[in-house]
């Protein structure tokens, strides 16, 4: 996860956010203020969002115990192998949360709809690590992550603002080459005809270029 960024309007997201006191706010976006989740892989069925509130708590609990009865009066200092493997568990808890992208929040009793827009088959070459290439797209991006995104046609000439896109269904082929599913965040962005054969898009991190990715037949 390079940037946490809402999966209904693209805007960047501060995930402390998340520790704001007001409960009912935890998995909203500040921006557009609809509901968010940690992303789940769809695999045809569908699978049901995951709150961020989870983890939230589990963080704080496992952080409380060594200062709460009768865990308090446990010398510590005799256990360091208990201590390290709650606080190992609280920092991969944290990482969980830093790591994993937001989805659409949308349960069967909203009267919300998600993006209806096609995915589309992409081939993407990430720059190599310099002045603005990702030191380890494999490992840096991750499934379900949202860029900035501006596309050209086969001659090179832009047809499109900045539109951010998610990267789903991720296949490396090696550390810099990747297939994958592209589709539009925004519901309004009637954009299909961008997703033809032979166009090209760049994706952006931190107003650099960081990848260059090519539009692919829907089957080959």
């Amino acid at each position: 996860m390079l940037i946490h960024r809402c999966p209904w309007c693209g805007e960047e997201i501060n995930p402390l956010i998340f520790f704001n006191r007001h409960s009912d706010k935890l998995s909203v976006c500040p921006n557009c203020k609809n509901a968010i989740a940690l992303y789940a892989r769809k695999n045809g069925k569908g699978k049901k969002p995951k709150d961020i509130r989870i983890l939230i708590p589990a963080v704080i609990l496992i952080l409380l115990i060594p200062f709460c009865p009768p865990f308090s009066v446990v010398r510590w200092e005799n256990r360091l192998w208990l201590a390290a493997i709650l606080y190992s568990a609280a920092i991969i808890a944290l990482l969980l949360l830093l790591k994993i992208p937001y989805g659409k929040n949308i349960r069967t009793d909203d009267n919300i709809k998600d993006n209806q827009f096609e995915k589309s088959k992409c081939n993407i070459l990430w720059e190599v690590n310099g002045s603005r290439g990702l030191l380890c797209p494999k490992i840096q991006v991750a499934e379900g992550e949202i860029f900035p995104a501006c596309f050209t046609d086969e001659n090179g000439q832009p047809i499109s603002t900045a539109l951010c896109v998610v990267l789903e269904n991720i296949e490396w082929a090696n550390s810099r080459n990747c297939i994958c599913d592209i589709s539009f965040v925004s519901d309004d962005t009637a954009n299909e005809k961008l997703l033809c054969l032979g166009n090209r898009f760049y994706l952006y991190h931190r107003h650099s270029i960081i990848a260059e990715g090519a539009v692919k037949p829907a089957f080959e």
